[in-house]
């Protein structure tokens, strides 16, 4: 597996690929996703995992685009964004060998490297990294057990129920920590990354 990261002004991005899977090169594919509207392809291929209809592309991303629901997507921002993969995006995936391109049927099919391209999108710069939370959770059960330790009260009157919201703490993190990166995660959930970051 090789592994990379892209940085930009508003996250960072990781790139994970299994390269024993695939025959495209790993700066093809960081090529690819260099642009926007290809990560938002690749997006809504691995979320779907089945041939997409390149008029859903254009209306899905052009709602994403314009930060408005798809039934709002007029007929001009869809044009704007289905001239641009048909000419452009799609023909540049489908070189790499990253989808199947089919002009005659207005299709895009993920080809089998999809399933190896892992890419997360990194905390935004603006939130408390998560390595950071969980330093003052273990930092707050230290302090809690050496004061429980030496008998300051409260903490050594119900060391149980202390040790318990610890835990509970810890727990409670580590699930809203796996579903963050769940939704970080390209294909993921149901809006790319970079749309969800913004909302």
């Amino acid at each position: 597996m090789l592994v990379r990261q892209l940085e930009s002004a508003r996250f960072d991005m990781h790139l994970s690929v299994r390269t024993d899977e695939t025959d495209v090169e790993v700066d093809q594919i960081f090529m690819i996703l260099s642009n926007r509207r290809r990560r938002f392809v690749l997006h809504i291929l691995k979320r779907d995992g089945e041939d997409v209809p390149i008029g859903a592309l254009a209306e899905e991303i052009a709602a994403w685009e314009h930060e408005v629901p798809v039934q709002e997507v007029t007929g001009q921002m869809r044009k704007n964004v289905y001239t641009a993969l048909r000419q452009t995006h799609l023909r540049k995936m489908d070189e790499v060998g990253i989808v199947a391109f089919q002009k005659d049927r207005g299709v895009v099919r993920p080809e089998a490297v999809v399933d190896g391209i892992d890419v997360s999108y990194a905390v935004p710069r603006r939130t408390l990294p998560w390595s950071m939370q969980y330093l003052g959770l273990a930092i707050g059960a230290g302090l809690f057990i050496l004061l429980a330790y030496v008998g300051v009260w409260p903490f050594s009157a119900a060391p149980f129920a202390w040790a318990t919201a610890f835990v509970a703490a810890f727990l409670i993190s580590a699930i809203l920590h796996g579903r963050y990166r769940s939704r970080m995660q390209l294909g993921g959930q149901e809006l790319p990354p970079e749309v969800a970051i913004r909302n």
